[in-house]
């Protein structure tokens, strides 16, 4: 039914008629009747939070981020400025990648209530270390956290996007320290779907990894090559990353998905295909941000996208690629180094092992392949040179959601995987004298 229709439905100027009207449009999935009665209800009642959050909510809910943002900014002066309509003004430049606008209001927050409302500021922070990292700027991330330390542990404001910010930063310590004590004031085993006890196991455990793998010896280097964003992440979350937390640490193969055998490729023709910006094309992501993929391939970018990086020119977005092939390229040259590879979709396996042996034979390396499918492999010959793991996901596994890799099955997969690789690299140290 059309808003028109069902005017005579309800009385226009009963604000419980109209909110239970909105409701009940709701409950139905009628997102323009939902609208309709909010927007009635706040012009009866201007000075109701809840009925500005739900038009902000359904305004996103449906993709019209304009609207979205009017009722936010509306919301935040009809409220003086109010800390929390501002913070959500920021999420919904989270929603279409707007980095800098993101960024630029949460530093306003910061600012404003640093002061006034220690526990918003604090949200602010730990808000702003994703558009920080999304927009190649992880030092500032990281510079961030730890001058505002204080108001952090001060407020213990949501574990579960402290426990995100700092396991992306590589803070295991600070994390840790967090961590216990969050434990002092409350003892529940959950905490917005993260599991306590397992992510101070995991931070341990990373202090362990590295403590053990690297500061004897920091020329050690491991490097992701694929097929997606699994190693990089492993990698961070153990303790098994020792490169520089500086803006351009991140290497090509980092984040990004290069199915098939297109890694190697890449590395063998020196990335010509990602050398020339003529071979971009711009499409959108399932939530409609726009993001770059190679032609012809099913190469793709989902991390630098929407107006930030993506404009027609493509000229920031391939600048970045192009550092992050310099990165990848520098620490490929490095003296002792291990590739990680992840199978997570078709491969031709026979063709991989061939390759990555003749790279690891070349350059006295050794290398992890990951197959994290169904489909198992078997290596005919025996690749001193070479680890295989053939760890399936668990049944309705999620790898990137927090209530799956900080739950039980979760660490016991990741760690269970973390174990053979560390076990293997410390094998590959001893044979080649690295005195750790």
């Amino acid at each position: 039914m059309d808003v028109e229709d069902r005017q005579d439905a309800v009385d226009l100027t009963d604000e419980n008629e109209l909110f239970l009207e909105a409701i009940n449009a709701r409950d139905d999935g009628d997102d323009d009747i939902y609208i309709d009665r909010l927007t009635k209800c706040i012009a009866i009642n201007e000075t109701n939070r809840d009925y500005h959050l739900k038009l902000i909510l359904a305004y996103r809910k449906i993709g019209k981020i304009a609207e979205a943002k009017l009722a936010a900014q509306i919301a935040a002066a009809t409220f003086n400025d109010d800390p929390f309509f501002l913070l959500e003004h920021a999420r919904i430049s989270d929603s279409i990648c707007d980095w800098e606008n993101s960024i630029s209001e949460r530093y306003f927050v910061i600012d404003k209530y640093i002061d006034k409302n220690r526990p918003i500021a604090a949200q602010a922070v730990i808000e702003l270390v994703f558009p920080l990292c999304e927009s190649n700027n992880r030092s500032k991330a990281k510079d961030l956290v730890v001058n505002y330390r204080d108001i952090i542990f001060e407020h213990l404001t949501s574990p579960r996007h402290v426990f995100d910010a700092l396991l992306t930063l590589r803070m295991h310590k600070m994390l840790l320290d967090y961590l216990e004590s969050l434990v002092k004031i409350d003892s529940s085993e959950i905490i917005d779907g993260l599991n306590i006890k397992n992510a101070v196991r995991m931070c341990k455990e990373a202090k362990n990894n590295t403590a053990l793998l690297f500061l004897k010896n920091p020329s050690i280097q491991i490097i992701s090559l694929g097929q997606n964003c699994l190693p990089y992440t492993i990698i961070n979350r153990w303790g098994l990353n020792h490169i520089s937390e500086e803006n351009n640490d991140l290497t090509i193969f980092d984040l990004g998905a290069f199915p098939l055998n297109y890694s190697i490729d890449l590395i063998k023709s020196d990335f010509a295909l990602l050398r020339d910006r003529n071979n971009y094309w711009i499409d959108l992501s399932s939530s409609n941000i726009p993001m770059a993929r190679i032609k012809h391939t099913a190469i793709s970018f989902f991390h630098e996208k929407g107006a930030y990086w993506i404009d027609d020119s493509l000229e920031r977005f391939h600048s970045h690629i192009l550092s992050k092939i310099d990165v990848f390229k520098k620490y490929f040259g490095a003296k002792h180094k291990i590739l990680f590879f992840c199978i997570c979709g078709e491969i031709d396996f026979s063709l991989l092992v061939h390759e990555l042996n003749n790279i690891a034979a070349t350059t006295k390396s050794v290398a992890v392949i990951l197959n994290v499918t169904n489909s198992n492999f078997c290596l005919y010959d025996n690749y001193e040179n070479i680890l295989y793991v053939h760890a399936p996901y668990p049944d309705d596994y999620n790898w990137n959601w927090i209530g799956d890799y900080t739950s039980d099955r979760g660490i016991a997969y990741e760690y269970d995987i973390v174990s053979k690789i560390t076990e293997f690299i410390l094998q590959y140290d001893s044979q080649y004298s690295l005195q750790i």
